[in-house]
């Protein structure tokens, strides 16, 4: 459909090639707000050659959009929170509810993060009751940034 319209818009009209782009995003005619429920939709994962996003017109000027439906071509499943039946119920990652970031153990599955120096925790080097102080660095301004 309209993924096929573009790719060859781009390519015939264009002239360009478009064969190393993997991420291929579609904005939607604001006419298909009626027939597509979604704001925006993704395949999960790279596999092959492509991966997708559609942008539903009525919602394609939402930048945290994007950034959501991109988090799914990498991998990422929606993010919740333990109580929560919301499946976008985590304030704290973009795919969740959060105009931002992906969380820490998001960046960590995709191998944008990774804890602190000591941050591996488990019974034998973090006994129940004990304090441990640490400090955190900003995600985006630290690979090592998380515990």
């Amino acid at each position: 459909g309209w993924m096929n319209y573009g790719e060859d818009y781009a390519t015939k009209t264009l002239k360009l090639n478009i064969s190393s782009i993997k991420q291929r995003i579609a904005v939607l005619p604001n006419e298909m707000n009626a027939y597509c429920p979604w704001a925006g939709l993704a395949s999960v994962g790279c596999g092959g050659t492509r991966c997708f996003v559609w942008a539903n017109g009525g919602a394609s000027g939402d930048l945290s959009l994007y950034f959501h439906e991109m988090g799914h071509n990498l991998g990422l499943m929606h993010s919740n929170r333990v109580g929560s039946d919301d499946e976008y119920g985590d304030y704290t990652c973009a795919m969740g509810s959060l105009y931002g970031c992906y969380n820490a153990p998001n960046n960590w599955r995709m191998g944008w993060g990774s804890p602190i120096p000591g941050g591996h925790f488990n019974n034998s080097n973090m006994p129940k009751g004990t304090w441990m102080p640490y400090v955190l660095p900003f995600q985006t301004r630290a690979v090592n940034s998380s515990i």
